[in-house]
């Protein structure tokens, strides 16, 4: 019965109410926003532009529709270790999707 982007709040089964209108302010709440949620996108994501307007369910369901996955322009769908130059022409690499220096590696055995 909740309408909108509301749900029934915890416990309600045992909320007393008569009407739509009573029961609709006394049983529903709203649904969470990805903004209300928090910052709980994983690692590798971010919040989308839009994140504010988004309604969702729990952390999973707001992961899915909240987060978008965070990823430099030259490394998507790169592997580790591509070469990339940041847009300025620095001898870079990526690593977990992201354009980052080069460092030194020791490969002498």
């Amino acid at each position: 019965m909740c309408t909108g982007n509301t749900r029934l709040v915890t416990g309600s089964s045992s909320i007393e109410c008569a009407g739509d209108v009573e029961c609709q302010s006394k049983c529903c709440e709203a649904k969470p926003t990805c903004e209300t949620v928090g910052h709980f996108c994983s690692e590798g994501t971010a919040l989308k532009d839009n994140f504010k307007d988004i309604f969702c369910e729990n952390n999973a369901d707001c992961q899915n529709k909240c987060c978008e996955s965070v990823c430099d322009a030259e490394c998507v769908d790169q592997p580790n270790g591509s070469p990339c130059d940041g847009g300025n022409g620095d001898s870079k690499q990526c690593i977990n999707c992201e354009c980052t220096p080069v460092t030194c590696v020791d490969t002498t055995e």
